[in-house]
Protein backbone atom coordinates (compact mmCIF):
# COMPACT_ATOMS: atom_id res chain seq x y z
CA UNK A 1 0.00 0.00 0.00
CA UNK A 2 2.96 2.47 0.89
CA UNK A 3 5.45 3.48 -1.62
CA UNK A 4 8.66 1.62 -1.07
CA UNK A 5 11.41 3.62 0.44
CA UNK A 6 15.02 2.59 -0.26
CA UNK A 7 17.94 2.35 2.78
CA UNK A 8 21.45 2.59 1.86
CA UNK A 9 23.97 -0.03 3.20
CA UNK A 10 27.72 1.09 2.85
CA UNK A 11 31.09 0.13 4.13
CA UNK A 12 33.10 2.22 6.66
CA UNK A 13 36.56 2.08 8.09
CA UNK A 14 37.54 3.78 11.49
CA UNK A 15 38.99 7.54 11.79
CA UNK A 16 42.15 7.72 13.14
CA UNK A 17 44.70 10.28 13.67
CA UNK A 18 47.40 10.63 12.31
CA UNK A 19 50.79 11.69 12.63
CA UNK A 20 52.75 13.83 10.56
CA UNK A 21 55.82 12.13 8.43
CA UNK A 22 53.99 8.67 9.73
CA UNK A 23 52.85 6.27 6.65
CA UNK A 24 51.07 2.99 5.99
CA UNK A 25 52.87 0.23 4.62
CA UNK A 26 51.91 -0.26 1.30
CA UNK A 27 51.68 -4.22 1.54
CA UNK A 28 48.57 -3.83 3.28
CA UNK A 29 46.65 -5.82 4.19
CA UNK A 30 48.73 -8.15 5.86
CA UNK A 31 46.79 -10.06 7.91
CA UNK A 32 42.79 -11.30 7.72
CA UNK A 33 40.18 -7.94 7.85
CA UNK A 34 37.01 -8.25 9.65
CA UNK A 35 33.69 -6.62 9.21
CA UNK A 36 31.12 -5.58 11.81
CA UNK A 37 27.70 -6.39 10.57
CA UNK A 38 25.50 -5.00 13.11
CA UNK A 39 22.81 -8.09 12.37
CA UNK A 40 21.93 -11.42 13.12
CA UNK A 41 23.40 -14.19 10.17
CA UNK A 42 20.49 -14.64 7.68
CA UNK A 43 18.97 -10.74 7.86
CA UNK A 44 19.72 -8.83 4.28
CA UNK A 45 22.61 -6.93 5.47
CA UNK A 46 24.35 -10.46 6.64
CA UNK A 47 23.46 -11.44 3.09
CA UNK A 48 25.46 -8.95 1.46
CA UNK A 49 28.55 -9.38 3.40
CA UNK A 50 28.30 -12.80 2.49
CA UNK A 51 28.10 -12.51 -0.47
CA UNK A 52 30.92 -9.89 -1.05
CA UNK A 53 33.39 -11.59 1.38
CA UNK A 54 34.90 -14.43 -0.69
CA UNK A 55 35.85 -11.99 -3.61
CA UNK A 56 36.71 -9.51 -1.78
CA UNK A 57 39.03 -11.88 0.08
CA UNK A 58 40.36 -13.25 -3.27
CA UNK A 59 41.18 -9.85 -4.54
CA UNK A 60 42.89 -8.32 -0.88
CA UNK A 61 44.45 -11.76 -0.76
CA UNK A 62 43.77 -11.71 2.77
CA UNK A 63 40.40 -13.56 4.61
CA UNK A 64 37.63 -10.91 4.77
CA UNK A 65 35.66 -12.10 8.35
CA UNK A 66 32.23 -11.63 9.00
CA UNK A 67 31.47 -10.40 12.48
CA UNK A 68 27.84 -10.75 13.44
CA UNK A 69 27.07 -7.93 16.38
CA UNK A 70 23.14 -7.41 16.14
CA UNK A 71 21.07 -5.71 19.42
CA UNK A 72 20.10 -2.40 20.37
CA UNK A 73 19.31 -1.22 16.98
CA UNK A 74 22.71 -1.80 15.78
CA UNK A 75 24.57 0.55 18.36
CA UNK A 76 26.39 -2.53 19.58
CA UNK A 77 27.79 -3.40 16.76
CA UNK A 78 28.49 0.23 15.55
CA UNK A 79 29.57 0.85 19.14
CA UNK A 80 32.23 -2.00 18.91
CA UNK A 81 33.79 -0.97 15.36
CA UNK A 82 34.29 3.02 16.30
CA UNK A 83 36.25 1.06 19.38
CA UNK A 84 38.57 -0.37 17.23
CA UNK A 85 42.00 0.29 15.99
CA UNK A 86 41.91 2.12 13.16
CA UNK A 87 44.42 0.85 11.39
CA UNK A 88 42.12 -0.47 7.92
CA UNK A 89 41.73 -4.03 10.00
CA UNK A 90 38.20 -3.59 10.97
CA UNK A 91 35.38 -2.38 8.91
CA UNK A 92 31.40 -1.53 9.50
CA UNK A 93 28.32 -2.61 7.74
CA UNK A 94 26.31 0.62 8.56
CA UNK A 95 22.81 1.28 7.13
CA UNK A 96 20.87 4.36 7.14
CA UNK A 97 19.11 3.63 10.53
CA UNK A 98 22.62 3.50 11.85
CA UNK A 99 24.28 6.44 10.83
CA UNK A 100 21.56 8.47 10.05
CA UNK A 101 18.34 7.83 11.63
CA UNK A 102 19.75 6.64 15.03
CA UNK A 103 21.77 10.42 15.88
CA UNK A 104 18.48 11.73 15.53
CA UNK A 105 16.73 9.41 18.02
CA UNK A 106 19.04 9.17 20.84
CA UNK A 107 20.20 11.42 22.98
CA UNK A 108 23.33 10.19 23.64
CA UNK A 109 25.34 7.49 21.35
CA UNK A 110 28.45 5.42 22.56
CA UNK A 111 29.51 6.28 18.40
CA UNK A 112 29.64 9.69 16.37
CA UNK A 113 29.08 8.63 12.56
CA UNK A 114 31.07 11.25 11.42
CA UNK A 115 33.68 11.88 14.02
CA UNK A 116 34.45 7.76 14.00
CA UNK A 117 34.09 6.66 10.66
CA UNK A 118 35.49 7.16 6.98
CA UNK A 119 33.41 6.24 4.19
CA UNK A 120 34.94 3.36 2.07
CA UNK A 121 31.99 2.69 -0.44
CA UNK A 122 28.32 2.29 -1.05
CA UNK A 123 27.72 -1.05 -1.48
CA UNK A 124 23.72 -1.39 -2.39
CA UNK A 125 20.36 -0.24 -1.37
CA UNK A 126 17.09 -2.43 0.00
CA UNK A 127 13.74 -1.45 -0.16
CA UNK A 128 11.53 -0.96 2.76
CA UNK A 129 7.75 -2.14 2.04
CA UNK A 130 4.65 -0.83 4.74
CA UNK A 131 1.71 -3.46 3.83
CA UNK A 132 -1.38 -4.13 5.83
CA UNK A 133 -4.32 -6.30 5.69
CA UNK A 134 -6.94 -5.98 2.99
CA UNK A 135 -9.82 -5.60 5.43
CA UNK A 136 -7.90 -2.66 7.09
CA UNK A 137 -9.12 1.04 5.53
CA UNK A 138 -5.94 2.64 4.50
CA UNK A 139 -4.29 2.83 0.95
CA UNK A 140 -1.47 5.27 2.00
CA UNK A 141 0.57 5.98 4.95
CA UNK A 142 -1.00 8.86 5.79
CA UNK A 143 -4.05 7.12 6.18
CA UNK A 144 -2.94 4.09 8.21
CA UNK A 145 -1.44 7.28 10.70
CA UNK A 146 -5.12 9.09 10.78
CA UNK A 147 -6.78 5.65 11.57
CA UNK A 148 -4.01 4.62 14.63
CA UNK A 149 -4.65 8.42 16.14
CA UNK A 150 -8.56 7.50 15.72
CA UNK A 151 -8.02 4.63 17.47
CA UNK A 152 -4.97 4.41 20.10
CA UNK A 153 -4.01 0.97 20.69
CA UNK A 154 -6.52 -0.67 18.24
CA UNK A 155 -3.86 -1.63 15.70
CA UNK A 156 -0.91 -4.25 16.09
CA UNK A 157 2.07 -5.02 13.30
CA UNK A 158 4.40 -7.78 12.79
CA UNK A 159 6.13 -10.82 13.93
CA UNK A 160 2.58 -13.86 13.71
CA UNK A 161 -0.78 -15.84 13.09
CA UNK A 162 -2.80 -16.80 16.02
CA UNK A 163 -2.71 -20.16 14.63
CA UNK A 164 1.21 -20.45 14.34
CA UNK A 165 1.28 -19.13 17.79
CA UNK A 166 -1.56 -21.74 18.91
CA UNK A 167 0.51 -24.56 17.18
CA UNK A 168 3.72 -23.30 18.88
CA UNK A 169 2.62 -23.18 22.03
CA UNK A 170 0.96 -26.70 22.44
CA UNK A 171 4.40 -27.88 20.83
CA UNK A 172 6.56 -26.42 23.64
CA UNK A 173 4.32 -26.43 26.56
CA UNK A 174 4.31 -30.47 25.51
CA UNK A 175 7.89 -30.29 25.62
CA UNK A 176 8.44 -28.28 29.17
CA UNK A 177 6.18 -31.05 30.63
CA UNK A 178 8.36 -33.60 30.06
CA UNK A 179 9.96 -35.46 32.74
CA UNK A 180 13.74 -35.57 31.18
CA UNK A 181 13.25 -31.94 30.39
CA UNK A 182 12.12 -30.77 33.81
CA UNK A 183 15.22 -32.57 35.09
CA UNK A 184 17.89 -30.93 32.58
CA UNK A 185 16.42 -27.64 33.65
CA UNK A 186 16.16 -28.83 37.48
CA UNK A 187 19.99 -29.41 37.82
CA UNK A 188 19.81 -26.08 36.39
CA UNK A 189 18.02 -24.26 38.82
CA UNK A 190 15.30 -23.71 36.72
CA UNK A 191 11.67 -24.53 37.43
CA UNK A 192 10.07 -25.33 33.70
CA UNK A 193 6.51 -23.61 33.38
CA UNK A 194 3.83 -23.16 30.67
CA UNK A 195 1.74 -20.83 29.77
CA UNK A 196 -1.09 -19.37 27.29
CA UNK A 197 0.02 -16.97 25.27
CA UNK A 198 -2.63 -14.90 26.87
CA UNK A 199 -1.28 -15.50 30.00
CA UNK A 200 2.16 -14.56 29.05
CA UNK A 201 0.77 -11.12 27.44
CA UNK A 202 -0.56 -10.39 30.90
CA UNK A 203 2.17 -11.51 32.83
CA UNK A 204 4.38 -9.04 30.60
CA UNK A 205 2.33 -6.32 31.15
CA UNK A 206 2.80 -6.54 34.79
CA UNK A 207 5.88 -6.92 35.33
CA UNK A 208 6.35 -3.61 33.14
CA UNK A 209 4.14 -1.65 35.66
CA UNK A 210 6.16 -3.50 38.85
CA UNK A 211 9.26 -2.86 37.67
CA UNK A 212 9.10 0.67 35.66
CA UNK A 213 7.82 1.29 39.39
CA UNK A 214 10.91 -0.37 41.51
CA UNK A 215 13.00 2.08 38.93
CA UNK A 216 11.02 5.15 39.64
CA UNK A 217 11.17 4.29 43.52
CA UNK A 218 14.72 4.16 43.41
CA UNK A 219 15.53 6.84 41.38
CA UNK A 220 17.40 4.45 39.02
CA UNK A 221 18.27 7.10 35.93
CA UNK A 222 16.90 6.33 32.98
CA UNK A 223 19.44 5.31 29.80
CA UNK A 224 19.86 7.84 26.68
CA UNK A 225 19.96 4.32 24.51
Amino acid sequence: MAKARRGWLPIWTLVGLTLSGLAYPQSYPVRAVRIIVPFAPGGGSDIMARAMAPHVSELLGQQLIIDNRPGAGTIIGAELAARSAPDGYTLFLGITGTMAINPGLYAKLPYDPVRDFAPVVLVGTGPNVLVVHPSLPARSIGELISLAKAHPGKLSYAGTPKPIIATLNAVIAKVMMRIDVGQQLAAQGYEPLTSTPEELAARVTSDIAKWSKVIRDAKIPRESS
